[in-house]
């Protein structure tokens, strides 16, 4: 990429980050897209044999269908970002917390019982009181998360979360900070959006938490995103026993 800025595809590094200036020409009104791939890979096949991330990519592509053949030891994310020469900017939505049974995940792991009830699992995002208050998740002082779209008469911008965990099971794993039945005169009202998404998170069995790296630590993970590609997240961490 540093070589052909302008390539179709290439390699941006195999480093923990990487930088990039793409050849993109985007003027008023215009937008471009453009694909980031990111390949995790634990250095081994199914047999245990050496499998690099670029073995991996390989081996997805030689399948036809794009999906690694040992997703146990290689995984292939994929993160779509649209550039736009239009004012204004679309900003990321931002969470504030993530908490577990009412006990925020941001100061450390919460103790469940393995194969226990399941607990609530809340993500709350960032608004005036907040920033006010200095909150970690919103320490860069802009404006609360609610996006309006000028293109849409002053629509207030949908917010999602999805919800992810490595342990344990999720119920739901999408929910709306807007409530299904808002429409018209609704979405274009802030006041409309909810200041948190509430999911439910059952603790894994105590055989599922053995099995877990590092044993016994499940990790979650609750995703924001608006209509526009905007993507903001929190995690935290459980630990069974």
């Amino acid at each position: 990429c540093a070589t052909v800025p302008g390539a179709p595809l290439c390699l941006l590094g195999q480093a923990a980050t990487a930088r990039v200036a793409p050849a993109l020409a985007v003027g008023p009104g215009k937008q471009a897209t453009v694909l980031i791939t990111l390949i995790v890979t634990d250095g081994r096949d199914a047999a245990g044999a050496s499998h690099t991330a670029l073995d991996c990519a390989r081996s997805a592509a030689d399948s036809g269908t794009g999906v690694p053949p040992d997703p146990d030891h290689c995984v292939i994310a994929l993160k779509r970002v649209t550039v736009s020469g239009s004012e204004p900017r679309n900003h990321n939505p931002r969470l504030a917390d993530l908490s577990l049974d009412g006990q925020s995940l941001l100061a450390g792991p919460r103790a469940v019982a393995a194969g226990g009830a399941a607990l609530p699992l809340r993500a709350e995002r960032c608004t005036d009181a907040l920033i006010a208050s200095g909150s970690a998740g919103c320490k860069d002082g802009s404006g609360p998360e609610v996006e309006t779209t000028p293109d849409r008469a002053g629509d207030v911008e949908p917010l999602f979360i999805t919800w992810f965990t490595t342990g344990g099971l999720l119920d739901p794993s999408r929910s709306s900070l807007q409530t299904a039945t808002c429409s018209d005169a609704c979405l274009k009202d802030p006041g409309q959006i909810a200041d948190h998404a509430d999911t439910t998170w059952a603790p894994p069995s105590a055989v599922e938490a053995g099995a877990l790296r590092p044993p016994g630590s499940a990790r979650v993970w609750a995703v924001i995103r608006d209509d526009r590609n905007g993507v903001g997240w929190l995690a935290g961490a459980a630990l069974t026993n």
